[in-house]
């Protein structure tokens, strides 16, 4: 075997030179190709639109005699919520602060109380464009969601009023989609969580269970009119999208196919949010139903959310303890325990969570992941996370000709992408620094968790591409225009020595010269 040039070298990759070796990978004939494999990291780092999400909300009340029901839909509290207060403006600095952490979503709970019988005054629409406009200059994206009480509960809003207020986001919604990673439902009941509606916003059956009820179908049909067809909408509970889609006795639905993924249809774009993942059984009802389900509405998840974001946040530990193991999971106490909780996120596929949930709290569930060993795990696991094994490249290439050639990835995390990004193949010059950009096919967002894609290339070169050496990289750029540019949102492969921070390009660690066409 002949020695590996110079040029092939690189720090934490194994080069392997074939000569005349017919790649398994590419299906070349008759070239030279140089086989990489690629060194996993360990680290946690930010990547778009997953992991621990900070929460931002409206302040807590100075005066906390609060004289309202908490959560209480009755007229009579309702009449004594006097708490109007907006959210702050975001601060760059502090969205900053997140990336350093390693996150890369602020989740923004947006307090609209004040508007609860009028329209959205001009000033608070653009208090909502500032806000994403800080977001996007900080280099993260927006959950948001939009509440008529927070905190400790109070009313909702008459339903002329909501769909009012929606007509009057779409416009802002248009102008900042690429910095909205999805929009929970919100509006309806306790902090927009779509229960306990003093509204009749939301219905509630003969068990004392929140269901739709036409109202809620009414708002639904407004946000996925208002929200871009690009993004989706998170849902308290299951059960919603069940009898939305035709299920009358709580019964799951089908799962979402591959064939109807991301089509921009009310089905792909209906995702899942579970406020409370270690509230003791059912997740406080997230998977409760008359049919005692759990299992089966878990198993719709676990299909579902191959195509759909899941997010959500811990809630608080029960404080009354339980004899008798209702859901069948297997406990009646430890529920923010790793082994459940690894084995819901697995699961259920999530991508995200509000990572600033009571976490002074003594009994935070974020301080008993890190007790007991598994928040990096969760960290680094929550969404995608994708690494490349290995590639198959040509030693060199003729400009006007056929570049061939593959590299395999796989992805450690717990999910996919579910918004929309691209892939591209970058040459860049070694002197010049010229760039040329190969456009694939492939969708990110079809890269299961734990599956492995082997990527094959066969693009033609432009005829005048200038002879030299070109660094190989692979991009996943965001495909906003005004963040296609951005290393911010670009996605970061999983490996030891490939990143380039200040272009937001995966070096494959390779080069090839290209050669004049005569």
């Amino acid at each position: 075997m002949k020695y590996l040039p110079r040029l092939f070298l690189a720090v934490g990759s194994t080069f392997i030179l074939v000569t005349g070796y017919k790649s398994q990978l590419v299906g070349a004939k008759n070239s030279s190709t140089v086989l990489t494999t690629y060194q996993p990291t360990d680290k946690n780092f930010p990547n778009p639109e997953r992991g621990f999400a900070t929460n931002y909300e409206a302040p807590w009340p100075a005066d906390l005699k609060i004289a309202w029901g908490f959560c209480n839909p009755s007229p009579e509290s309702a009449k004594k919520y006097n708490y109007n207060a907006w959210n702050k403006p975001l601060d760059i600095e502090l969205l900053k602060a997140q990336r350093t952490k390693g996150e890369s979503l602020a989740m923004v709970r947006y307090h609209i109380a004040d508007f609860r019988n009028r329209p959205l005054s001009p000033k608070f629409l653009k208090h909502l464009d500032t806000d994403f406009e800080t977001v996007r200059k900080a280099g993260l994206k927006s959950v948001i969601r939009f509440s008529y009480n927070w905190p400790m509960g109070g009313p909702d809003a008459p339903i002329d009023k909501v769909l009012m207020h929606l007509d009057q986001l779409k416009p802002v919604f248009r102008k900042n989609v690429d910095v909205i990673a999805f929009m929970d439902a919100g509006f309806i009941g306790c902090w927009g969580e779509m229960h306990t509606s003093s509204n009749n916003l939301i219905g509630t059956d003969k068990e004392g269970q929140a269901v739709m009820n036409n109202n809620s179908r009414l708002i639904m049909n407004k946000i996925f009119e208002v929200l871009p067809k690009e993004r989706m909408v998170t849902v308290r509970y299951p059960r919603y999208k069940f009898d939305y889609f035709g299920s009358k006795d709580w019964k799951p639905i089908a799962p979402i196919k591959a064939s109807e993924a991301f089509s921009g249809s009310k089905k792909a774009r209906w995702a899942h949010n579970d406020d409370c993942s270690i509230c003791g059984e059912w997740n406080a009802s997230t998977f409760w139903s008359p049919r005692k389900n759990e299992k089966e509405i878990k198993n719709f998840l676990n299909q579902e959310n191959r195509y759909v974001v899941q997010s959500g946040e811990p809630g608080d530990i029960p404080t009354k303890p339980v004899t008798v193991d209702e859901d069948g999971d297997g406990y009646i106490n430890n529920y923010e325990s790793c082994p459940r909780a690894l084995k819901i996120f697995s699961q259920m596929r999530w991508s995200t969570i509000n990572g600033g949930f009571n976490v002074a709290s003594p009994t935070s569930s974020y301080k008993r992941w890190r007790k007991d060993g598994c928040y990096e795990t969760i960290a680094k696991t929550f969404g995608y996370r994708f690494r490349l094994l290995e590639s198959a490249l040509p030693r060199k290439v003729k400009a006007g000709g056929q570049l061939l050639m593959s590299f395999k990835i796989t992805n450690d995390g717990w999910a996919s992408p579910y918004n929309p990004r691209k892939l591209e193949i970058i040459l860049r010059n070694r002197k010049s620094g010229a760039i040329t950009r190969l456009g694939l096919s492939n969708d990110p967002r079809f890269w299961q968790a734990k599956e492995t894609q082997t990527i094959k290339v066969q693009q033609r070169l432009p005829a005048n591409l200038a002879t030299g050496e070109y660094d190989v990289l692979v991009n996943l750029p965001d495909p906003a225009p005004k963040l296609k540019n951005r290393p911010e949102y670009s996605i970061q492969l999983a490996n030891k020595d490939t990143w380039e921070a200040s272009s937001g390009y995966n070096s494959l660690l390779r080069s090839v010269m290209v050669e004049a066409n005569n």
